[in-house]
């Protein structure tokens, strides 16, 4: 069972009615997602995540409609540049919080 970095609760393996090459996927964006973004209650989005992208993958056509909904979906899970940054920019002022209240007591 893969832990999301940064927190405790599992996200767990790839469910198995997925493919082989949808479970390869699922490792894949797993292992590249942000420490402590991905989260049990996330499943069912990453699961519509995980499929369009093995489309992508695997070279198969992708509509307008499925392309939007795949980098909606990049960005809510922090996949893509600007919201990567942003992810990072709001764990970093997380961590500087908590340790400024560290600091006071």
């Amino acid at each position: 069972m893969s832990m999301t970095k940064g927190t405790k609760r599992p996200f767990g393996n790839a469910p198995s009615r997925l493919t082989c090459w949808e479970r390869r996927v699922w490792r894949i964006l797993v292992h590249e997602s942000l420490p402590g973004v991905l989260l049990p209650s996330d499943r069912v989005c990453f699961e519509m995540l995980v499929k369009l992208a093995t489309k992508l993958y695997m070279g198969q056509p992708i509509g307008v409609g499925e392309r939007k909904v795949l980098t909606t979906l990049s960005a809510n899970f922090g996949m893509t540049p600007g919201d990567r940054k942003m992810t990072i920019d709001k764990q970093a002022q997380s961590q500087w919080v908590i340790k400024e209240n560290e600091d006071a007591q």
